[in-house]
């Protein structure tokens, strides 16, 4: 999935590198935008510059690196979490919904730090990438699945999903 870095006694490996176009797109969906991960910030490393040492900064600067166990009890107490992901030279941050907690390591306020940058890809404001265009919203209408009326009309469904298309521009 994508390559470990190595961090602090108290986390463990943390994979934030995809390395594939897909595998960056299946990340994004599958492991944070499903998980309530609708806050975004994307950007692109410059030419020129050592993806590496941004990495390092966002990681630094953020809570990013923790276990899963920890993101857990933050995001039930109501804390916001942020996740990282980049492929080659193209990255994504995204957050979830909560309150900056002030903690021993001294991260930044993520949402005040990133400020007019932020995106909501509930509201709107999919998040765009190698032609695909991602976005979390109710679900639409399903083929009627139960037994006794396989073929009978279409129903409502109520759920909230993840989208994934193909941009309007590809």
């Amino acid at each position: 999935m994508g390559t470990c870095f190595e961090v602090g006694e108290d986390m463990e490996h943390f994979d934030y590198i995809a390395t594939s176009e897909k595998g960056f797109i299946q990340q994004i969906v599958t492991g944070w935008v499903r998980n309530g991960y609708y806050f975004y910030v994307q950007g692109e490393i410059p030419a020129g510059k050592d993806p590496t040492r941004i990495d390092e900064k966002f990681l630094f600067k953020y809570p990013i690196r923790m276990k899963a166990g920890r993101r857990f009890s933050r995001k039930k107490r109501g804390v916001q979490n942020v996740a990282y992901v980049r492929h080659d030279r193209h990255w994504i941050m995204l957050a979830t919904q909560g309150a900056h907690e002030e903690t021993k390591e001294g991260w930044m306020d993520w949402r005040k730090t990133e400020g007019q940058n932020v995106r909501n890809c509930r509201r709107g404001e999919p998040i765009q990438f190698f032609g695909y265009s991602i976005y979390y919203t109710r679900g639409g209408y399903v083929l009627n699945r139960e037994k006794s009326n396989p073929d009978g009309p279409r129903e409502r469904d109520y759920k909230n999903r993840v989208r994934v298309e193909i941009n309007r521009k590809a």
